[in-house]
């Protein structure tokens, strides 16, 4: 198992660089979402061994196969949120300084809503309000950590939002690849145009696709991208933003990239994240995979099957086997 609280405490000693760089700064709040993701995980570490038969999923659940209330989906898109942080050295790829005045910010699909919780605390310095939406409503929603210059409420972001036109300085989108499907990515984007004032951005963060040294994790890989291509989404949109971004009537974005790296003998300051991240990503999708009618040399992939795989995964990855994975951040302004 990954030892996240060493990863946490780094976050920690290094917290000042992080808030002077806009990252995600909160020492405090790394240790406790990692210590409780390590604990969640090693509670798991052989459940997947035993895993029972597959209960039933609609055709809405294969859809939005990322979406949970529970504890171990929460901690994980926290991780996510640092892995991001840690690897492009910033929250956000767009200074305060330059968004346009009054300082309105949206985050899309915004899972836990701890994105935008820390933007609304690191902000209000400058007057900003943070608005953060998502299908199921994040449990921050009433928390006393939500500061009262943010906002969570409950929206699809495969609707229409369900903001003004013109209403924000600036737009989130990160890792939207678990849920927007292929055709539908330009109208996403413009949807996010829309809702942006002249001067504004929008940004977007996903992956690419996993590559290892771990055969195991090689083929829960292929497999899971036939799953992906199955119900019309992408693995990971990240290589495909520059012409997403053009499809969606953006012109020249600016385009960034990470190869994010763990294993032996050096890995990148995100790459441990990374791969907890996927692993969790991995076992999720169990259910879906074991009713999809995906074969692996001629034979049904079931559940029993797929465990089998990511403990054999998360044994390579102990060892210290390399496994990458490609970041994008795509940005780009709407015109004045």
């Amino acid at each position: 198992m990954i030892c996240l609280l060493t990863i946490a405490l780094r976050y920690r000693l290094e917290g000042t660089q992080q808030r002077k760089a806009g990252a995600c700064a909160d020492g405090e709040a790394a240790i406790m979402h990692a210590h409780t993701m390590f604990t969640w995980l090693t509670r798991r570490r052989r459940a997947t061994r035993r895993l029972g038969m597959p209960t039933q999923t609609s055709a809405e659940d294969h859809r939005y196969f990322f979406i949970s209330n529970d504890q171990g989906e929460a901690m994980r898109l926290n991780l996510q949120h640092f892995m991001f942080a840690r690897e492009f050295g910033s929250d956000r790829a767009v200074p305060v300084q330059v968004l346009p005045q009054p300082i309105e910010l949206l985050d899309v699909a915004c899972g836990t809503g701890f994105w935008a919780i820390q933007q609304a605390k690191e902000l209000a310095p400058f007057g900003a309000n943070v608005v953060g939406f998502d299908k199921q409503l994040p449990a921050a929603t009433t928390s006393s950590e939500r500061p009262d210059n943010c906002l969570l409420i409950a929206g699809d972001a495969l609707d229409r939002f369900p903001f003004g036109d013109a209403a924000f300085s600036y737009v989130m989108m990160r890792a939207c690849s678990a849920f927007v499907p292929r055709a539908h990515w330009p109208a996403f984007l413009r949807e996010a145009a829309r809702v942006t004032r002249p001067g504004g951005f929008v940004e977007v963060r996903d992956f690419g696709v996993v590559v290892s040294e771990s055969q195991a994790m090689t083929t829960l890989t292929r497999i899971f991208t036939q799953l992906a291509d199955s119900v019309g989404i992408y693995p990971g949109a990240g290589p495909h933003l520059r012409t997403i971004f053009s499809a969606s009537g953006f012109s020249s974005p600016r385009i960034m990239t990470r190869q994010v790296r763990f294993g032996r003998p050096r890995g990148t300051p995100g790459g441990s994240l990374m791969v907890t991240d996927y692993l969790a990503v991995l076992k999720r999708v169990t259910v879906p995979i074991s009713q999809s009618g995906i074969t692996w040399n001629h034979s049904p992939i079931t559940a029993t099957r797929w465990a089998d795989w990511l403990v054999e995964a998360e044994a390579d990855s102990q060892q210290g086997k390399k496994t990458a994975v490609q970041l994008t951040c795509a940005v780009a302004r709407r015109a004045a």
